[in-house]
């Protein structure tokens, strides 16, 4: 199936629909969903032929995007490094993942923020190790330090600093994602040292 699935049309069409539902998909079902489109795309990204897809179709980035916080988010929107590597720079319109305002323009960075529910918790999981794994694929990796991928995780083992959607969040919760991040730095330790530096 993931050899199936590999294929540059379904990666972009994964692509289209996780923007979507990441700028739009507020409900429960909705996140329900985009759930379970992360548990294809990891299936999807454990055949070694498929990763480099992640990067060539823009949904590396667009899944880097929502790998850290609002801020981080915002920033990589601003610097125009998203809408590079999406492959927008030359496409008219609002990019991916946003949505026009009532006078035309493109909106900031439109997106649902993840909050501290079993659903978002399971989203970051899924997310991160997809993305560590991905890594192995020098396009990816390439794409993941662009896009900061390192200092998000790194951000989440930071107890002085925490950053404001994690202020909600309980004890056990934390200690959850940390062990995630760890999980994953040490995956990614291996295919991008120099971010470590």
């Amino acid at each position: 199936a993931s050899e199936a699935l590999g294929q540059e049309e379904v990666v972009e069409c994964f692509r289209d629909f996780m923007g979507a539902v990441l700028s739009r998909g507020y409900r429960f079902k909705d996140k329900i969903f985009r759930n379970d489109m992360m548990v294809l795309l990891m299936y999807i990204s454990k055949r070694e032929e498929n990763r480099p897809l992640f990067a060539k179709t823009g949904l590396m980035a667009l899944l880097l995007s929502h790998a850290g916080g609002e801020a981080r988010r915002k920033v990589l929107h601003d610097s125009g490094v998203l809408r590079e590597l999406l492959g927008e720079e030359d496409r008219p319109g609002p990019s991916l993942g946003n949505s026009p305002s009532k006078d035309g323009k493109q909106s900031r960075v439109a997106s649902v923020a993840l909050t501290n529910s079993q659903e978002d918790m399971e989203f970051r999981m899924l997310l991160w190790g997809t993305l560590s794994r991905c890594c192995s694929s020098e396009p990816c990796a390439q794409v993941a330090v662009r896009c900061g991928f390192v200092p998000a995780l790194l951000a989440n083992l930071d107890q002085q600093e925490m950053p404001q959607e994690q202020r909600q969040w309980t004890s056990e919760q934390r200690r959850k994602v940390q062990l995630e991040a760890l999980s994953s730095l040490f995956q990614l330790v291996q295919y991008v040292p120099d971010a470590f530096l």
